[in-house]
């Protein structure tokens, strides 16, 4: 997942794989806390967004915010191939 964009307007994710294809996510504003990653099956760690790429971390990057703020930010967690926002490469963004 070289490539993710975020709309901070709800919580529309349209995440774009490096073979070019992309997949829509929508997340409950609700929570505070979500993490995409490579589908494992059966691995315990919590993924809230499965991707099944090989490109893709087991645990690739969050959207989160910090309590008490209506901002939400992304940031990559050491993925092997990196996070994108708008074609460039990320630590954590807003």
């Amino acid at each position: 997942m070289n490539e993710t964009t975020v709309a901070v307007l709800g919580i529309h994710l349209n995440v774009r794989l490096t073979d070019g294809t992309s997949f829509d996510v929508h997340l409950s504003d609700q929570g505070e806390h979500y993490v995409l990653g490579r589908d494992t099956h059966g691995d315990n760690s919590r993924i809230d967004v499965p991707i099944d790429d090989r490109y893709v971390s087991r645990r690739h990057c969050e959207v989160f915010r910090r309590p008490g703020e209506d901002q939400w930010l992304l940031r990559d967690l050491l993925s092997s191939n990196g996070t994108r926002l708008n074609d460039e490469s990320i630590g954590e963004r807003v």
